[in-house]
Formats: C-alpha cells, structure tokens, sequence
C-alpha cells in the first residue's frame, strides 16, 4: 500500500468514526438512556463532612471510613478525624458509631420528619441474604425546602460481609444520593448484593451534584464525562472525543 492509499484510508476510518459517533448521537437524542441516578428531594449537597469516629467502633473501622472519605472526596471534600464519645442525634458533630444490630424503626415514622424544627430524613441498607439492616444514615436539613445538609450520622455493624461496601453505600446518602432501585450493581441499590465498589451511575449521580471538573473513572475503569452528567441536556453535543468516550464507556457496560 502507497502512501496515498494510507492517506485515503486513515481518512476514511476517521470519517467513519465521526459518522459512528454522530449517529450515536442522533440515537441517544431521540432515545435517551434511563436516568438511573437518584437524589433526595430538591437535590441538597454537602459543602463536605469532617465525620468523628464513635468510641463504640473498634479500631479496624477507622481505615475502612477513612477510605469512603477519601473516595467522595473526589467530589466533595469529606474527612475522619479523631474519636468522640458523642451519641446519635443534632448535636454539631458528623457521627460514625458502630453496633452489634440494629432495632426496628418506629413502623409509623415516615422516612424523613419534622423534628424541633428540622427536617431529619433516614435510609437503611439491607442484607439481600436474610433482610437484616446492616447499615443507616441520617441527616438533618434546615427545612424539606433546603438544599444544603446540616450534619449526616452513620450507623455501622463492624465485620458485616461487604463492610467497605456498606461505608461507601452510607456516606453516599450523606452526599445527596438517594437508593437506586434499578440498577442492582451500583453502590445504592438498597440491598447488599456483592461489593460493587463505586459504578458509572454512582459517579454520574455525584458529578450531577457535585459538578465535576474532569472526567472520573468508576471502580470498573469505565469513564465517566464530565460534560455528560446533568439530564436533560444535550450532553451528546460536546465534542467528538466525548463523544467518543462515551460510546467507549458503553461498550464497557
């Protein structure tokens, strides 16, 4: 093959790709993908947590949560420092503590409630095997209206299958993702299934919070746009080489 012939098939192949990349484009525009991604209501965010650690927790529990802290802080700064001997409740400090199980909520309380003034809102993570909580979040807003969480408690059981998991899972409600029912392999289905570590969804969900400054990939090396991230935009319109990544990223699925 001459050199000429390279030159017309190198521009071939790139005029295939942008036409592959354009129709995919037309595809997404006319058929977008569910919006798998949930938040809480009137979508609050996190201005970033500095969790303390219950002196209930026994010392292996500070690496695992230091490493969700770490991991969020991709988005939005989070930290553990230090150790308390606070108990659960509004009390100014982002509270880790540890239990041997958990009791059943009050069958009449509504998941999120108004209580000396604040609207305070739980979520609990659930064994797929036998049902058991295994994990709970609260937080408190300043009113249902408000876009900005006032402080987040997590409860853990320590030596829980999954526990990394199950941090990750409780710190990503204390971040404004709320459980995801579709999608059994993201980080907050409601049920523990296996580890899934943090999915394309997961992180689209947080970038959607979070506005991301650059493109992040999930714990399965698939990419995820920054550009891409806010529904209801024409997030395939960005470029070809996001384009591109995109379409790269979906194979991967």
């Amino acid at each position: 093959m001459n050199k000429e012939q390279q030159t017309i098939t190198a521009r071939e192949r790139f005029v295939w790709v942008i036409v592959g990349a354009v129709g995919y484009a037309l595809i997404l525009t006319l058929f977008p993908p569910a919006d798998g991604a949930e938040f809480y209501e009137n979508e609050p965010r996190s201005s970033g947590y500095v969790f303390q650690v219950s002196t209930t927790c026994p010392d292996d529990v500070v690496p695992v949560v230091e490493k969700s802290a770490v991991r969020f802080s991709t988005f939005v700064k989070n930290e553990v420092s230090g150790r308390t001997t606070n108990t659960l409740g509004y009390d100014g400090v982002n509270l880790i503590t540890c239990v041997d199980s958990f009791t059943s909520a009050n069958a009449l309380r509504l998941p999120c409630w108004n209580d000396r003034g604040l609207y305070v809102c739980e979520s609990e993570l659930y064994s797929e095997s036998d049902g058991a909580v295994i994990g709970r979040a609260t937080w408190w807003r300043a009113s249902r209206e408000s876009k900005v969480f006032l402080e987040c408690d997590i409860q853990l059981i320590p030596g829980v299958n999954y526990f990394q998991h199950v941090a990750n899972h409780e710190f990503g409600h204390c971040n404004g993702l709320a459980h995801n029912t579709e999608l059994m392999d993201t980080m907050m289905y409601p049920t523990v299934v296996f580890n899934t570590g943090f999915h394309y969804d997961d992180i689209q969900g947080l970038c959607h919070l979070y506005d991301c400054k650059t493109d992040v990939a999930d714990d399965h090396g698939r990419i995820v746009i920054r550009e891409v991230v806010r529904p209801g935009q024409p997030e395939v319109w960005t470029g070809v080489i996001s384009i591109w990544k995109v379409i790269q990223a979906t194979e991967l699925e």
